[in-house]
């Protein structure tokens, strides 16, 4: 962790958080847990958390396709090398332009439900562009990680994440989005029993890494990442960084701290570099996101 002070009397900080501590929501939960320590607020006695029922089909361990890919040891330093330079840029979206995308793509003209739920919009979006980027090399199988119907509040961090794949046979380049849109939302395959059984059947032996192994879209919406308090005052933004993404990508969707209260988005993107400037181009050209 690192502290900074500034002379204007506000305060940055940085968590590093490796997934050996627990998965990336139970980072957020530490924070939180940590800005009630520092007001005075008892502990409390931590319990090992439920297993609720999967909200997606399991995937048989053996079944393809796999959401992880095995990488070199990475020893102490815990993050996976790549083969290309890769390069994060943020996206920031107001709940305007979260309603006027939404309404573009499926003609729903203000649902507000809808627009306070925008990861699979966004995510089917991603898809076709990179699609359409990487033209015979498409990607066939993507993995979706997000949050376990569990509260977090008051149990020991962990590894507890789902992550599910959607695999698809046919050229998402030329795909309507509201069908990729209808895929990620009612096909996901829950792999986390796929993700175990190799890691154990290895036996410690080798590393693996999930972010990037395939294209990858980590679903924060629902994450308190603005829970932590010091002095009563929350955060003015807060956000996340991912290290060691694979040579597929991620695409990682929270809230915005600057339209937090107005269902703003903020849409990090980590791709290889050379990816990286022909999507912003891409999104800037038929979405209007710079």
């Amino acid at each position: 962790m690192q502290v900074t002070w500034f002379e204007c009397g506000g305060i940055s900080i940085g968590l590093s958080w490796a997934h050996i501590l627990g998965d990336i929501f139970s980072a957020s939960t530490f924070m939180n847990m940590l800005g009630q320590h520092l007001q005075g607020k008892k502990a409390q006695v931590l319990a090992y958390p439920g297993h609720p029922r999967p909200k997606y089909p399991l995937a048989s361990p053996s079944q393809e396709p796999r959401p992880l890919r095995r990488v070199d040891r990475v020893g102490d330093h815990w993050v996976a090398t790549t083969n290309c330079k890769m390069g994060t840029h943020f996206f920031n979206l107001s709940s305007r332009q979260l309603a006027q995308m939404v309404s573009k793509v499926q003609d729903l003209n203000g649902d507000d439900q809808r627009v306070g739920k925008c990861f699979e919009v966004i995510s089917a979006i991603m898809w076709k562009t990179l699609a359409k980027i990487r033209k015979d090399l498409e990607p066939e199988v993507v993995t979706i990680c997000g949050l376990k119907s569990v509260d977090g509040e008051h149990v020991i961090p962990y590894n507890g994440q789902v992550i599910s794949t959607v695999k698809v046979n046919f050229s998402v380049s030329n795909a309507n989005i509201v069908e990729l849109i209808s895929l990620i939302t009612e096909n996901k395959v829950d792999k986390n029993s796929a993700v175990e059984e190799v890691v154990e059947k290895d036996n410690g032996k080798f590393d693996y890494i999930v972010y990037g192994a395939n294209l990858t879209f980590v679903d924060m919406e629902d994450d308190d990442i603005y829970g932590f308090k010091v002095k009563g005052q929350c955060p003015i933004f807060a956000t996340y960084a991912i290290r060691g993404v694979g040579e597929k990508g991620v695409m990682l969707g929270a809230k915005d701290g600057k339209n937090r209260g107005n269902g703003g988005k903020v849409i990090i993107v980590t791709l290889p570099k050379y990816e990286l400037e022909a999507v912003k181009k891409e999104l800037e050209k038929e979405w209007y996101l710079i």
